[in-house]
């Protein structure tokens, strides 16, 4: 499964992409980290990935 993680926070997207390394599904694959919403966009047209694990509330462009 490709996951791509969305967080303005380096240390979060950091944390996260470990965490799904050595304790997530040995077919997990973080495909890209990205720290902004439209670079967000960009990428998950470009990669395709099955799950976005993203913040919610972000500069820029926001869920909320």
């Amino acid at each position: 499964m490709k996951i791509l993680l969305v967080d303005d926070e380096p240390i979060v997207l950091q944390g996260v992409s470990t965490i799904i390394r050595q304790f997530g599904n040995p077919n997990w694959k973080v495909v890209g980290q990205c720290s902004s919403t439209e670079e967000a966009l960009v990428q998950i047209d470009r990669l395709r990935p099955e799950v976005v694990m993203t913040d919610i509330r972000m500069s820029g462009l926001s869920v909320l």
